[in-house]
């Protein structure tokens, strides 16, 4: 551009040279260096300008051709064409940057308008899909099922729906904008605590309870539940509260009525002679009465599921299971007969039958069947048709089938009178074992006497003598004298501690049970208060977690605590203070088991030594390691045992020991619905 400018402004120069004869010469190439530098700036001007003023120079400046200037006017018009061109391009300079930021500016401005009318649509956009959202929101909250309101930090009513509103007896255009003691004068003081505790933890409060009224006096006999919510900010500050509830009344009745249904059915169950099931649509069995485990003599953890099928006689197992799959399939009734194994170990023949109960949609809910016991009239039955065909048979068959089966009858009735010979001596034999057992336990009982009475007053002298003995005169005896003392008297304590123990498993069986509601929980906190000394001792934690109410021994309930507690406090770590947890849980069934265990973090020991802890006299470790006699554990063993449970161990060396005590919650002579809470 530069070049083109100045070559373009000397040729212009050069046409007028005849006419201006020398003068003015830089007035045109001034002009070029103008417009460049206007429309170029600094430098392509600065180019321009040197271009014109050499070629000027040489062509139009006298000498002409040559770059030599003698009269004093042409240097001062050279030096005043280069200040001009120089300040002019300056100034096209400053002009071109002034155009370009002015041009920046426009776009920037134009593409921020594009921005801003982009920003203005989402808003509007954004607007009205919040507008929908929060109409279909108020929508929701208005018409839901359920009760919900809207508090702020003051407890003022600052949203309430329609459901909430007309179960309170609440106007909403009336009542917004006032503090909830206000609109609800009669607000119980347990309610406006659990507001103000949301606000002070900004922690839910969840599924309260409310009789008679949620929040807001109404109806009596209504049960709400009810929950409270900290509302926050996204940046996480608490705006108020929101509640929410629900009437639960029909619900409660609903669970009622349907408890006392589920009580006469059992009642009626138990009080039909036959035996009597229920399944699930799936056909697992969750139910029978008490005839079937009389029957069977099977535990509920063999008869429910598809543990029953066991009892079955081998030969209808695979058809009984193929019909009863059939049915539950086909949701056809199902009818069939087969043979159960009595306690007795004998098979005798039942009829078994079930209906499917169904809802509204036809949908099977459970199966309800029933098992009746027809041995005797199928043997009938088999009888009458043996006989009908004996009388088909010719004369001289039929006399050699009843010569048959008179020798058969014979060895029948032989075989009979033996059984009964052997069952009238085995009763004889128990009735002795009876006296016997009941010899035997006087004799226990005598031994008791002797053991607490004779047998510990002259281990009590003993220690009451070698500790005279060792106070007076322990001046003139030896080290040795002094260590054989010592060793007398810790023998004297451990027999001691020996006979307590062995009277305790002894009058395990010698003493009668009475069996009534006990509180584990309160024996555990008992056990606690008498273990004080040993556990801040070795700086032990003990956790206590669920523990019912279940129908035992209190005395053993309470031997069973403290032997299994001591055992945990006892055999710890050296370098690690015990942590013991103990909880129960229970396992639904006719006959309701709770299981019990005892965890800690001790050196434990290994499972092939099970069956050895629980007897008499077993130790897995010398008495100068760990104290004891042997004993606690056997007396565990015998009071599981007595009360119908059992009691085992989960354990490996170094890694603690967990012992597992089953017992039921109620004992047979026991309705289960007494401790079913």
């Amino acid at each position: 551009m530069a070049v083109l400018a100045a070559t373009l402004a000397v040729l212009v120069r050069g046409l007028f040279d005849p006419v201006m004869a020398g003068d003015h010469a830089f007035v045109i190439p001034l002009l070029s260096v103008v417009f460049v530098a206007w429309y170029c700036g600094f430098w392509p001007g600065l180019v321009t300008l040197l271009i014109s003023m050499i070629a000027v120079i040489y062509f139009f400046i006298e000498p002409k051709n040559s770059l030599v200037i003698n009269k004093y006017s042409d240097q001062v018009a050279v030096g005043f064409f280069l200040f001009a061109g120089f300040a002019c391009s300056l100034l096209g300079q400053a002009q071109l940057n002034n155009s370009r930021r002015v041009a920046r500016n426009l776009y920037t401005s134009q593409v921020k308008q594009r921005e801003l009318e982009t920003l203005t649509l989402q808003l509007m956009t954004s607007q009205r899909q919040t507008a929908e959202s929060l109409a279909q929101l108020d929508t929701f909250v208005m018409n839901a099922p359920l009760g919900m309101a809207f508090l702020d930090r003051e407890l003022r009513l600052v949203r309430i729906n329609k459901q909430l509103a007309e179960a309170n007896g609440l106007s909403i255009e009336a009542d917004l904008g006032k503090r909830l003691t206000e609109a609800v004068p009669d607000l119980p003081s347990e309610r406006l605590e659990e507001y103000l505790q949301v606000l002070a933890t900004g922690e839910a409060v969840t599924n309260r309870l409310v009789v008679g009224q949620p929040d807001i006096p109404t109806a009596t006999g209504r049960v709400w539940e009810s929950s409270y919510y900290p509302v926050r900010q996204p940046d996480g500050d608490l705006l108020g509260v929101g509640v929410v509830t629900r009437e639960i009344s029909q619900k409660l009745r609903d669970e009622q009525a349907l408890k006392e249904s589920e009580a006469r059915f059992r009642n009626l169950a138990e009080a039909m002679p036959q035996i009597v099931w229920v399944t699930l649509p799936d056909g697992f069995t969750e139910y029978f009465n008490s005839n079937w485990y009389i029957h069977t003599g099977r535990t509920e953890l063999e008869s429910l599921g598809s543990a029953w099928l066991d009892a079955l006689h081998p030969d209808d197992r695979e058809p009984t299971a193929k019909r009863w799959n059939e049915a539950t399939v086909s949701g056809l009734p199902y009818e069939i007969n087969y043979r159960f194994r009595g306690a007795s170990g004998n098979y005798r023949w039942f009829l078994g039958r079930g209906l499917p109960q169904r809802d509204d949609s036809g949908a099977i809910l459970r199966w309800f069947g029933t098992c009746t016991d027809i041995d005797d009239a199928k043997r009938i039955a088999d009888a009458l048709a043996e006989s009908e065909r004996l009388l088909q048979l010719s004369h001289t068959e039929l006399e050699q089938r009843v010569a048959l089966r008179t020798v058969e009858l014979s060895g029948a009735i032989s075989a009979l009178q033996d059984e009964v010979d052997f069952r009238l001596k085995a009763e004889k034999q128990a009735a002795a074992s009876a006296v016997e057992l009941l010899r035997s336990n006087g004799e226990l009982e005598q031994f008791a006497y002797v053991a607490s009475h004779d047998l510990q007053e002259p281990l009590r002298k003993i220690q009451a003598f070698g500790d005279r003995l060792k106070i007076k005169c322990a001046a003139q005896l030896s080290a040795d004298g002094i260590d054989y003392l010592d060793r007398m008297m810790s023998s004297a304590t451990r027999m001691r501690q020996l006979i307590n123990d062995l009277l305790a498993f002894s009058r395990l069986t010698s003493k009668p049970r009475v069996f009534g509601p006990v509180n584990l929980a309160t024996i555990a906190a008992g056990m606690l208060s008498d273990l004080e000394i040993r556990i801040q001792q070795t700086g032990a934690r003990v956790e206590i977690g669920f523990l019912p109410v279940i129908d035992a021994d209190p005395l053993q309930m309470r031997q069973l605590f403290q032997n299994l507690l001591s055992n945990a406090l006892k055999f710890f770590k050296p370098d690690t203070p015990p942590n013991i947890t103990i909880d129960g849980e229970i396992i639904p069934g006719v006959r309701p088991l709770l299981r019990l265990q005892f965890r800690d973090n001790g050196i434990g020991f290994d499972v092939k030594y099970l069956d050895r802890i629980f007897q008499v006299f077993q130790r897995l470790h010398g008495r100068g390691d760990y104290e004891g006699t042997g004993v606690g554990l056997a007396i565990c063993h015998k009071i599981a045992h007595l009360h119908g449970g059992e009691i085992t161990a989960i354990s490996s060396p170094g890694n603690g020991a967990t012992f597992v005590v089953t017992l039921p919650v109620c004992q047979p002579t026991t309705s289960p619905e007494v401790y079913e809470n």
